[in-house]
């Protein structure tokens, strides 16, 4: 189902294109009349294929209407129906406010939880305030709507999972800009704010505008699919009021999913904003299971720290989202390991093995420099037979300066860090 076959935004207009998507837009339902939304004027006469006007210019939808034209098109299977409904200030404020509901049920849902209880709640007096402002805008009301009638009108099962992951899009990623660690750069300002808010809920709009497709794509190809749907609709998004730093944002982080790392050092705002989204999509679809399994979150968090670490990730917001979380014990790991690795006097060690949920146990000298009185000549500790992070195929020796620290630190903290969730053993993606 796409967005401009079904739903629609013109300059002075909202589109409703076929019976069955205006039944349910209008909420007709011949035993609850009384849920019939109320302020649908036509803008245009609704005619038949023929030019005969059934409903002219003006006329305000109601139930007996809405009765007429599906007895009609009952006796006419072929015949369909192209709705113009004008704006207004009734029906625009009805969008907001089951917008803003969705948002803040979804918000003291999530608060309740443990893992983001804390997190959460250290934005818990400004969310109501930011979810206005960007509503306030009349425009980004209606993308925003368009996304949430196109994921209701599907009949997929994972409809909502996928409507959701731009609302918590928008909490975790202003959790994070809001942050200690992101005060440096963001300063609380309120522009800013409003930017990373803008950015996460519109992220997926191309996707939700083509749910059907996203869904039913092959398992393996189905995050190659949704993401080429996010790119390829950014355009559309211009009608709302987002400026250039969200526009350049969001492309940043449609060219991450394909490769691009330049911007991860960067310090302009796109590419901060940029990296805030990348790390927040990336924890909350394995979270929730977007595109497979559930994965406990220290588990993602985890394999985040390894990725920052590989110079896949932004050290700054995966910093943040770990300290967020309250996983003092995962960040004092890394931070310990980055601290190590530097220690070294040759600039040769890599921690090993760093590569999904199994954290390093020994030190490597990846140049083998013989000459080094740290380096254990007497036997390879381990064989590479292909490329592995830093390391190519071959033969590597311990490093016994740092390796012992390493494995006195990792002890301290083993049980904590390896501690996961049962049920949720997915790998991250």
């Amino acid at each position: 189902m796409e967005t401009e076959a079904v739903f629609s935004i013109e300059s002075e207009t909202i589109d409703i294109n076929g019976m069955d998507a205006m039944v349910q837009f209008s909420r007709y339902n011949p035993f609850a009349k009384e849920d019939f939304a109320t302020g649908l004027v036509l803008s245009d006469d609704l005619t038949n294929r023929f030019g005969t006007v059934l409903l002219s210019r003006g006329t305000e939808l109601t139930p007996r209407h809405m009765e007429r034209l599906i007895e009609l098109k009952a006796s006419n299977p072929s015949l369909d129906f192209l709705f113009k409904i004008s704006r207004s200030a009734m029906l625009i404020n009805r969008f907001r406010n089951e917008i803003k509901n969705d948002f803040m049920s979804l918000f003291q849902r999530q608060k309740r939880s443990n893992i983001f209880n804390d997190f959460l709640g250290s934005i818990d007096n400004r969310v109501d305030d930011f979810v206005d402002t960007v509503l306030s805008e009349e425009n980004m009301t209606l993308l925003l709507y368009q996304m949430r009638f196109l994921c209701s009108s599907s009949k997929k099962s994972r409809r909502n999972l996928f409507m959701e992951h731009p609302l918590n899009m928008a909490m975790i990623s202003l959790a994070i800009a809001s942050s200690e660690t992101y005060e440096p750069l963001v300063k609380r300002s309120r522009v800013k704010l409003l930017d990373t808010c803008k950015a996460a809920l519109l992220h997926n709009h191309g996707a939700l505008s083509r749910i059907d497709t996203v869904i039913d794509a092959p398992d393996e190809s189905r995050v190659t699919v949704y993401w080429s749907a996010c790119s390829e609709d950014i355009s559309s998004m211009s009608a709302a009021n987002l400026g250039n730093d969200v526009p350049e944002s969001l492309s940043l982080l449609y060219e991450y999913q394909t490769g691009k790392r330049d911007f991860l050092n960067n310090s302009d705002w796109p590419s901060v904003l940029a990296n805030v989204l990348v790390v927040s999509d990336l924890f909350l679809r394995n979270e929730n299971g977007l595109f497979g399994e559930e994965v406990a979150p220290r588990k993602i968090v985890d394999r985040m720290n390894v990725l920052v670490t590989e110079h896949d990730l932004a050290e700054l917001p995966v910093k943040a989202l770990t300290l967020g979380l309250n996983l003092m014990d995962i960040f004092d790991f890394y931070r310990e390991l980055g601290r190590l690795v530097k220690a070294c006097p040759c600039n040769s060690a890599t921690p090993y093995p760093l590569t999904g949920f199994m954290s390093p146990t020994l030190f490597l000298c990846r140049k083998s420099i013989r000459q080094c009185k740290f380096l254990d000549g007497s036997m390879s500790a381990v064989k590479i037979v292909r490329k592995f992070g830093e390391l190519m195929p071959g033969d590597y020796h311990r490093c016994w300066l740092l390796t012992p620290k390493l494995i006195a630190f990792y002890k301290k903290h083993y049980y904590a860090i390896k501690g996961v969730v049962a049920n949720k053993e997915g790998s991250v993606k």
